[in-house]
């Protein structure tokens, strides 16, 4: 089993992380951990079966554009995301084993190799 975060802050990074889950053997078991939409992962993946379990972990950089960056706003969403991840560990830990997860692979989020 292979658990799969990918950040949701624009679909770069979900792209990305599906041409290399499309290349996984089509018989190891994949769950991916984001907020990405479900439709963009079944487009990108081209029928490779995974199982999608929502969750946020981290919100990367935001602006007011895709080329600015906010300081500010991304501070003051970035520290309640943090402090959840902090509350949440012990559960993801607990979700790993129940998985089965033998690889975890982030693209982005640091919070799942601390739960790994």
């Amino acid at each position: 089993m292979i658990v799969y975060y990918v950040t949701a802050h624009g679909f770069g990074h979900a792209v990305r992380a599906c041409e290399v889950m499309r290349h996984l053997p089509p018989d190891v078991p994949l769950t991916v951990r984001s907020e990405v939409p479900e439709w963009l992962l079944r487009s990108e993946l081209g029928g490779r079966p995974f199982e999608l379990i929502p969750a946020r972990f981290d919100c990367g950089t935001l602006g007011p554009d895709s080329t600015s960056v906010d300081l500010k706003m991304t501070i003051d969403t970035a520290e309640p995301l943090l402090d959840a991840n902090d509350q949440r560990l012990d559960a993801e830990r607990t979700l790993l084993r129940r998985l089965g997860a033998r690889v975890v692979v982030a693209d982005a989020p640091s919070f799942p190799l601390r739960a790994a």
